[in-house]
């Protein structure tokens, strides 16, 4: 019974669609803000771009380019907010 559990949960995860593409323009939502508060590096985190987008520990993590302070940190879905979908 687990292994079917276990075998359901993956391909659950597999089908789910992302819901940020890479080049997808994004934001730090405002909960974000409220459940850390406004540090330093956070606060220079303005626009971000989508990089890749891959599977960690059961949930979708995306690498986002944050510009203007120009680093790429790792983001649960939950965190973004999308401002523009990409070209492609």
């Amino acid at each position: 019974m687990w292994v079917f559990a276990l075998i359901y949960l993956v391909n659950d995860f597999e089908e789910t669609p992302a819901k940020f593409d890479v080049g997808d323009l994004v934001k730090l939502r405002e909960s974000f803000y409220k459940y850390y508060g406004r540090n330093h590096d956070v606060s220079e985190c303005k626009y971000g771009i989508i990089m890749n987008t891959k599977w960690l520990y059961g949930a979708r993590t995306y690498e986002v380019y944050w510009m203007p302070y120009s680093v790429i940190l790792t983001e649960m879905e939950h965190r973004l907010e999308l401002l523009s979908k990409g070209f492609k």
